[in-house]
Order: structure tokens, then sequence, then C-alpha cells
């Protein structure tokens, strides 16, 4: 129970929100924003039937912030091909405020290594037990998306090493095809240079 204080502090906000909508008061909420980390926040707007949860996600390497977009983009894609109930990012906009965000105050306008993924839920999210698993997924959507880069780094890495010693492989086995190499002598190279010295 300890270990989900902290998922439950953070889901309060999310269920308020979502009971204000079945209630008829979606367009009455106030805005809610939730500071969860230095630089990342999450911001909850509800509208007459739908709930729009923007996170802001600080990614410290240029590399992260690549494999990030690549990895969203590919959440996105997944919608056209077919596959059922894909996390439903609808945009993601990277050093720029979205348009849900304009008029928040504390919000920079052009935030460096700072993007922010925006998420729209429906009355088919929180229909019965679905609300507890669509508030898991927006709490744990900054942790999906880490935990998908540092394994997407960990495979490029281990792919590197592969090569590697693959090459090393080839580079030594082309090594045994010429023999051991002859040693080097002044005027001259290998046994050559070193029948020239004794007969002399």
């Amino acid at each position: 129970r300890i270990a989900s204080v902290k998922r439950n502090i953070l889901a309060a906000p999310l269920r308020k929100c979502i009971n204000a909508i079945k209630a008829g008061r979606g367009r009455d909420a106030t805005r809610v924003v939730i500071p969860y980390r230095d630089e990342e926040s999450i911001f909850i707007l509800t509208g007459a039937e739908t709930l729009t949860v923007t996170l802001s996600l600080k990614l410290q390497h240029e590399d992260d912030i690549v494999m990030g977009r690549v990895f969203l983009k590919q959440l996105n894609d997944a919608k056209k091909t077919g596959i059922r109930n894909p996390p439903s990012v609808v945009r993601l906009d990277w050093e720029r405020k979205p348009a849900e965000l304009r008029d928040v105050p504390g919000v920079p306008d052009n935030a460096v290594n700072v993007g922010y993924v925006t998420i729209v839920l429906f009355d088919k999210n929180w229909e019965g037990e679905a609300v507890e698993r669509s508030v898991d997924n927006v709490i744990m959507y900054r942790n999906y998306l880490h935990y998908h880069l540092k394994c997407a780094k960990a495979n490029l890495h281990i792919r590197q090493r592969r090569s590697v010693r693959e090459m090393l492989e080839v580079l030594n086995r082309a090594k045994e095809a010429m023999g051991a190499p002859q040693a080097l002598a002044v005027g001259g190279t290998g046994t050559a240079a070193a029948g020239a010295s004794g007969s002399r």
C-alpha cells in the first residue's frame, strides 16, 4: 500500500476532473497543474465530454530527444496500422508550448529540451473499470517512455558490440591466413635481410 501513495496522490486530481465531466460540469471545472518534477508537470483540462492531459517531459540528452520523437511518432502511426487500442497520443511538441497551454502562466514558450505530450481521454476511457487503467496509463506515461528509451539504447549498444566483435573475428582470421608477420630488419625484410647479413 505504501508503494501506491504517490500514485494515489497524483490520481486524485484526475479522478476529480473525470467525476466533474460525468456530472456534466466539465466546462466549469478549473485547469489543474501537477508539478511532479523539476521542469516537468501534468496539465489537466476538462471539456464537456473529453479530458485533455498534457505532460511536459524534460530530456537531458540530444539522443534521447531524437529517439523519444521517433518512439512517440510510432505510437501515433500504430493507430493507422490496425493495432487495437494503441496509446492515444494526439500531438507531440518539442521546445514549443502547445495550444492547450497558451494561457497557462509559468509555462515557457520555448523551453530547452522539454517536450509536451498531449493525450485525450473519452468517455470509453473512464467507464467502469477502465478508469483505473486510464489513470495508471497517464500517471505512468513518463516512466513508460523512459523505459523504452533505455531499452532502445541498450539494444543499439548490443548491436554495436556484436558488429565490433564480428569485425575483430574477420581481422583475426585474415591475420592467421597471412601467417606470422616477419620481423623487419635494416636494409631489407625478413629472411632476405637475415641471409645477407649471415653471408658477410
